[in-house]
């Protein structure tokens, strides 16, 4: 979604580290940036009941000095905050960073695995992937976002800490049934038509074709249906045009919910590659709570979470069935029973996890 943490306070991080200041918890965020950007501390404090201080460091192109830099900022920081865990999150080189840092201070670290981050460009880089793989074997405890990335990590890297599941979640309140008719006049859409569509990264790696050439088959047959679509255009990726394509560029989050109640049926590509097969599918999340029907490419972790619901699933990279079931829910839509977590249960369930961690090392 070409989202920022502290920018646009959105993602995984910023919503759980939120919720565990509004457990009770003293929280501080130090993060890196791999663009240059202001840089200095923001205290976070928007609502009541929570208060987190975010530190902003940038990587810039000098790579060595910058990271010697930030590693002693971190060392400094964890020393005055007397921290009493470190959760290494975002990428290969935090996980490292956080598992080098708990040997230096005594301080147990979790490393958070959001992806599958062999699949990401970073452990391309020489001496990455191995130093990434012996801090996951090593480290006290990992969280993985979805089931199948844990079974992958404890088949590939036999870890010595404990492998936990922790998938995302959505905001409380703000992906809800708004009106198909209102949410259409808020984003200036035709009110009478239907849509197919969805909002996310439009590139090939995550199989967006596949909707853009089921559209172009789908509309032959139904002369109303329209295809609805918002986020960043992958490289060589070309859009369909027409009069009845619509594409709202990076809509901001809080608009997302808009998009989401003006479809008729949401679609979730994905493509069964090294990133596709482990990644969460949260806006199966966001459609489910705006009671959308929607269909998902049915790679491992979006497979185990809707075994029960084959009409929601069309196999990866076959048009024919993509067209099949997109119909089929066209025609007779219908949604999973499928309780939906928010981030504060998400912040409960690491919560846990942190506090066994903390024991388990004092022993």
């Amino acid at each position: 979604m070409s989202k920022d943490l502290i920018d646009d306070r959105y993602g995984r991080f910023y919503e759980i580290a939120k919720e565990l200041s509004k457990l009770g918890h003293d929280v501080i965020g130090i993060t890196l940036s791999y663009r240059k950007r202001d840089e200095g501390i923001l205290i976070d404090h928007q609502e009541k009941h929570y208060r987190i201080q975010w530190h902003s460091y940038n990587l810039t192109t000098c790579f060595m000095p910058r990271i010697t830099r930030h590693l002693h900022k971190l060392q400094s920081t964890i020393k005055s905050f007397n921290a009493d865990i470190i959760w290494a999150c975002s990428d290969s080189l935090h996980a490292i960073i956080g598992y080098n840092l708990s040997k230096k201070t005594g301080i147990p670290c979790i490393a958070d695995l959001y992806d599958n981050f062999e699949s990401y460009g970073l452990t391309r880089i020489p001496g990455i992937l191995p130093l990434f793989k012996r801090a996951i074997k090593n480290t006290e405890a990992i969280t993985c976002v979805s089931h199948s990335l844990a079974e992958y990590i404890n088949n590939n890297y036999t870890p010595n800490g404990y492998v936990a599941v922790i998938e995302n979640a959505i905001p409380s309140g703000m992906f809800r049934p708004m009106g198909e008719k209102y949410c259409r006049e808020h984003l200036s859409l035709p009110v009478d038509a239907r849509y197919i569509g969805t909002a996310g990264a439009l590139n090939h790696e995550r199989g967006i074709d596949i909707l853009f050439k089921g559209y172009e088959q789908l509309s032959s047959k139904y002369k109303n249906l329209h295809l609805l679509i918002a986020g960043p255009i992958g490289r060589n990726v070309k859009l369909p045009t027409g009069e009845r394509v619509h594409y709202l560029n990076n809509l901001s989050y809080d608009k997302i919910p808009y998009l989401i109640n003006s479809l008729d049926l949401a679609v979730v590509c994905n493509r069964d590659t090294d990133f596709g097969k482990y990644c969460f599918p949260q806006k199966i999340y966001e459609f489910m709570a705006c009671q959308t029907p929607f269909i998902a490419s049915a790679v491992d972790a979006t497979q185990a979470l809707l075994i029960k619901y084959p009409y929601c699933l069309y196999q990866v990279d076959d048009l024919a069935d993509f067209i099949l079931m997109a119909t089929h829910q066209l025609k007779y839509p219908q949604q999973p029973e499928i309780s939906i977590p928010t981030w504060r249960d998400q912040a409960i369930k690491l919560e846990s996890i942190l506090n066994a961690t903390i024991i388990k090392h004092a022993i």
